[in-house]
């Protein structure tokens, strides 16, 4: 089941790493397509922002991964994913005066971040363009029934970071265009 993540031209950024590695990143709006929605997964995310970002095998584990003394995995899932563009999509609850988002961190082969980062590029900037990156994932576990391999819906929303699970998404796509 696909979840989208879709912005503007001015929504897209890039940064070098102190090593001189580039990653994309930006913000954007989300929605997942569960299909049915027995998990209320979408009611869950209405109207909840979003982020992403585009990282290298070259980048730091953390850029990807985030930092703290627990492993996220997605360079794990990157390896066990044949080395493919894969991604891991994180909900960070509310806090204070931070609003609840959505946030996708792909690791992609430098082919797949090389053709991402050119059409980011031309993008940037202009409100007329619009990305989209889709992130296909297996699906939704209902609360009742009990798995290990698919987070629930509350434990993906979980508002203890380390009782959090992610989903990882094996397909990864992004396309650019323009609406003149």
């Amino acid at each position: 089941m696909p979840w989208f993540f879709e912005g503007n031209g001015q929504q897209i950024g890039f940064s070098v790493s102190e090593n001189g590695v580039l990653s994309a990143y930006g913000r954007c709006s989300q929605s997942c397509e569960p299909g049915e929605d027995p998990t209320g997964v979408r009611w869950r995310m209405n109207n909840v922002s979003a982020s992403w970002r585009i990282c290298t095998p070259a980048n730091a584990e953390h850029e990807y991964d985030g930092i703290g003394p627990i492993g996220r995995g997605l360079k794990a899932f990157f390896a066990e994913n044949g080395e493919k563009a894969a991604g891991r999509i994180n909900f960070y609850p509310a806090a204070g005066k931070q609003a609840a988002m959505v946030n996708l961190s792909v690791l992609a082969p430098n082919d797949f971040a090389a053709s991402a980062f050119t059409l980011l590029k031309a993008a940037m900037g202009n409100p007329s363009f619009r990305f989209v990156i889709t992130a296909e994932f297996i699906g939704l576990s209902l609360e009742e029934v009990p798995t290990n391999r698919i987070p629930k819906v509350s434990e993906f929303t979980h508002p203890e970071l380390l009782e959090r699970r992610a989903y990882f998404s094996r397909d990864i796509s992004l396309s650019v265009r323009t609406f003149d």
